[in-house]
């Protein structure tokens, strides 16, 4: 939900189990240095759906550079890969008739 706090375990419960071990990567990362960081990844929705999401966060230090803080985003982008999808597949079927 909208302005809810999102915590890494929670994420790691509706992340599509493939995709995980990109997720851990990147988010171990992100606790260790600060900056700004983002990561792709599907998602199984409560009734088995899947969806795309689009997480984006920066990590925020204190004065000695630990990270003491994370705030960021989570977007639904679901639409937008089954239209890049949906293009890169006329492109081959396309490029299939030509030769």
């Amino acid at each position: 939900p909208q302005g809810s706090a999102i915590t890494t375990n929670s994420v790691r419960h509706f992340m599509h189990p493939a995709d995980t071990e990109g997720f851990e990567e990147v988010c171990h990362r992100s606790l260790q240095t600060p900056g700004f960081y983002e990561h792709i990844h599907r998602i199984v929705r409560g009734n088995g759906e899947l969806r795309w999401v689009h997480q984006q966060w920066e990590s925020l230090a204190d004065a000695n550079g630990n990270v003491i803080k994370v705030n960021g985003i989570v977007k639904d982008i679901t639409e937008s890969k089954k239209a890049q999808e949906e293009v890169t597949e006329k492109q081959e079927l396309l490029e299939a008739t030509m030769n």
